[in-house]
């Protein structure tokens, strides 16, 4: 996922760089749940180092851009809680400011690279292919802070299908969660009958393979569904 996303910057003469000294995001679920002022605090870090940098945060991962997506705007919006993250950055030499943003792929495609020149330039169509688009909670909830699409009815990858001519099909279960994280907190039996139900509708409506925009999420649907064949 990593090289492919450099390969396409790099095609698309995006401007990119490693941003030296970050962690995770942090991971939404777990860290969020067991100390939300330590998620924040992560999530603020390396927002700073970004700013100390000048540049804004370009992800790949749908749990990394809901992280820091909403903790800039959930710092920006609480002037007081900011404070108090900035008193703990201090220690360490940083400052959060909230001049930057961060941006998801999927949207740099859409605003920046625009999906007509991927149409234009693409070296191979999926002409006769029909794709089941899988979004992924992450990247449009809460729609609030991520600003990214529609969070009911998304538009932005099912336009990217239509421009590389393939068909994106609707299917019963497209805005469902994969349930991936559910097998995080011993939820498998509900995260096996989550993924279950997106495989079998996705077959249903005839699709030759998913497209995800989420390592968590390709991780749950490319690792764990040969039990489901």
């Amino acid at each position: 996922i990593e090289r492919a996303t450099r390969d396409v910057l790099a095609h698309f003469e995006v401007l990119s760089s490693d941003l030296e000294g970050t962690t995770c995001c942090p991971e939404k679920l777990v860290v969020a749940d067991d100390d939300h002022g330590k998620y924040l605090l992560t999530a603020a870090r390396n927002l700073a180092l970004a700013e100390k940098e000048g540049r804004d945060i370009l992800v790949v991962c749908n749990g990394c851009y809901a992280t820091l997506k909403n903790a800039l705007e959930t710092l920006k919006a609480d002037k007081f809680l900011a404070a108090d993250i900035n008193k703990k950055l201090a220690r360490i030499g940083l400052e959060f400011k909230g001049k930057i943003n961060v941006h998801h792929i999927v949207g740099v495609i859409e605003e920046d690279i625009r999906v007509a020149r991927v149409k234009k330039e693409a070296r191979r169509t999926l002409a006769g292919l029909k794709v089941a688009v899988h979004y992924g909670c992450n990247m449009l909830r809460p729609a609030s802070s991520l600003q990214l699409d529609d969070p009911l009815h998304p538009t932005l990858l099912d336009a990217l299908i239509t421009a590389l001519g393939g068909v994106s099909v609707d299917y019963a279960s497209k805005m469902a969660c994969c349930g991936g994280n559910l097998s995080l907190v011993e939820g498998k039996a509900q995260s096996d009958a989550m993924l279950s139900r997106k495989i079998a509708d996705a077959r249903t409506a005839g699709a030759d393979f998913l497209l995800v925009a989420c390592p968590a999420c390709f991780t749950q649907f490319d690792f764990r569904q040969d039990r489901f064949m």
